[in-house]
């Protein structure tokens, strides 16, 4: 009797190990984003960008295995040796929600590999989530998404503008806009009239070479004009606003910026962007220091 208990025993463990080595083990997690999912799907689809997001004091390195339309698929391997394959994936709420999931295979193998793996699999689910949590951290800052800048939605709120334009054979030089900017506050002085925001700089390069730009001032009256001054009038409108810190370049790239938070909040530009020229840069030397809103009026 007892030989057979035995024999019995022996037979029930073998079968246990071998249906535990040609089944698979899934560990999966998931969290829900507050961000601009189509600008978080590029992100998630440039791997040459994940080291941004991935957490830096993980015990977890990655490796990219394959980029497909919502999902990547990867191979994560932590310091404890374990070693495991992973598909993680986006799917959209709403435009401004939605949910990623990680999601990590232990393939049928070597039982005592694979048990020892399960019983470790609190901590992969640990490290899992904080892969994920560092996920959401650095999408739901939109600096992240959009090259350093936290573009937004605002409704304007000024009407009265007196504007001038200029040509010029190369981009217009500090010493140029201002000039500009001087003519426009020498007049509305001498009417009575006061600007409420910073100057505003428009900068168009035109086919042959040359540039036309635009500066403007919103004032607190209506004016008429006078000679090139010409005086716009306009019902509030919505804008996309963005704060810039640096020079000529950085605020090229941050129009760039703005172009694709437009494309992604399917907004259209129902008028020139331009800049909100908050630091003097007459007084400021040091471009790195210089401070513009990047603005443009969107319907």
């Amino acid at each position: 009797m007892k030989k057979w208990l035995l024999v019995s025993g022996t037979v029930a463990i073998i079968v246990c190990v071998c249906l535990f080595s040609f089944t698979g083990l899934t560990f999966s997690t998931i969290i829900t984003t507050r961000c601009n999912m189509a600008a978080a799907q590029r992100c998630h689809a440039d791997t040459a960008q994940w080291a941004e997001w991935w957490p830096k004091n993980s015990h977890c390195s990655y490796r990219v295995k394959g980029v497909f339309y919502d999902e990547v698929r990867l191979s994560v391997e932590c310091a404890d040796d374990s070693h495991l394959d992973g598909d993680f994936r986006l799917a959209p709420l709403y435009v401004d929600s939605g949910v990623a999931s990680l999601e990590c295979h232990i393939p049928p193998g070597h039982p005592f590999i694979k048990a020892r793996l399960y019983w470790q699999g609190k901590e992969i689910l640990r490290n899992m989530a904080g892969i994920l949590n560092s996920w959401k951290a650095f999408v739901e800052d939109n600096r992240n998404l959009y090259g350093g800048v936290n573009f937004h939605r605002t409704d304007s709120k000024d009407s009265a503008l007196v504007a001038i334009a200029s040509f010029a054979s190369a981009y217009p030089s500090t010493a140029e806009v201002y000039a500009k900017i001087d003519s426009l506050r020498s007049y509305i002085s001498g009417q009575g009239a006061a600007a409420v925001s910073a100057p505003w700089l428009n900068v168009t390069k035109l086919g042959d070479r040359r540039y036309k730009y635009t500066v403007a001032l919103s004032i607190n009256k209506r004016l008429e004009g006078k000679g090139r001054i010409i005086p716009q009038r306009y019902v509030p409108w919505k804008n996309i606003e963005g704060e810039v810190h640096g020079g000529l370049y950085t605020i090229e790239k941050a129009f760039g910026q703005m172009s694709k938070y437009r494309l992604d909040i399917n907004a259209t530009i129902i008028a020139m962007p331009y800049q909100c020229l908050i630091t003097d840069r007459r007084e400021e030397q040091d471009t790195t220091k210089w401070v513009t809103m990047v603005c443009a009026p969107i319907s």
